[in-house]
């Protein structure tokens, strides 16, 4: 999400151009099993990583608004 953003690789995006990998990533954030005690959801926090990278990074000093959903659900 920052790189796509912030570096502007926009040429392809994991959440459309990839889906195996997009699902893959999706399965790791939403595993709660007992192995993975669901630690990427619980200690994953969108709007942080946003704000710094914007503020660090960009000469513009914008935070991005988007994307609306950082992790889709499994079921889209």
């Amino acid at each position: 999400m920052a790189y796509y953003t912030i570096f502007h690789c926009n040429w392809k995006q994991i959440r459309h151009d990839y889906p195996n990998i997009h699902m893959w990533l999706r399965e790791l954030y939403y595993e709660v099993d007992e192995e993975a005690k669901g630690a990427f959801k619980s200690t994953t926090h969108f709007e942080i990583f946003m704000e710094g990278y914007a503020l660090s990074a960009m000469r513009m000093k914008l935070v991005p608004w988007g994307p609306a959903v950082p992790i889709m659900p499994l079921e889209a």
